[in-house]
């Protein structure tokens, strides 16, 4: 039997150690590829998700100040940012991308989920200011072999 992945995958993203970071779940289209010149994982989301961006940049630490000092400081973040092309400054996440598979009728067959281990954001960090669609994908996961030597693994799980 035929399946067809209609929606776009929900994906949540995870630090290098495993802690919860967000849920990238207002894509508008997504895309996973794995060939032998390239494996990745790249969603384009449509809003501006601030937890991400916290993640991808450096968030200036505001711990040193006391409870006071905190009350007389305006209530801002600064976030910082390192080049890209600098392989000490990749930031790597683990990503559980999650859909629904269906069938030729149109109903829903399988939960279907990608479990990546090992990826580095490559994408970077775009903001764009006009209806103009510069890049195709706001974020591009380039997925990286885990310590098992797996790419991603797939798990479907009949309805």
């Amino acid at each position: 039997m035929k399946n067809f992945l209609m929606d776009v995958m929900d994906l949540k993203v995870f630090d290098d150690k495993g802690k919860f970071i967000t849920k990238l779940d207002t894509a508008t289209k997504g895309i996973l590829v794995h060939s032998d010149q390239a494996s990745y994982f790249a969603i384009n989301i449509t809003d501006f998700n601030i937890d991400m961006i916290k993640a991808i940049g450096e968030v200036n630490n505001t711990e040193t100040l006391t409870d006071f000092e905190k009350e007389l400081t305006p209530k801002s973040t600064k976030i910082k940012f390192k080049p890209l092309y600098n392989h000490e400054n990749a930031k790597q996440f683990k990503l559980i991308a999650e859909g629904i598979l269906y069938n030729n009728l149109g109903d829903p067959s399988h939960d279907f989920k990608v479990v990546i281990n090992n990826s580095v954001l490559t994408s970077g960090l775009e903001f764009e200011f006009s209806n103009v669609d510069i890049n195709e994908y706001t974020h591009v996961f380039s997925i990286h072999v885990d310590k098992d030597g797996n790419s991603f693994e797939l798990e479907l799980i009949e309805k």
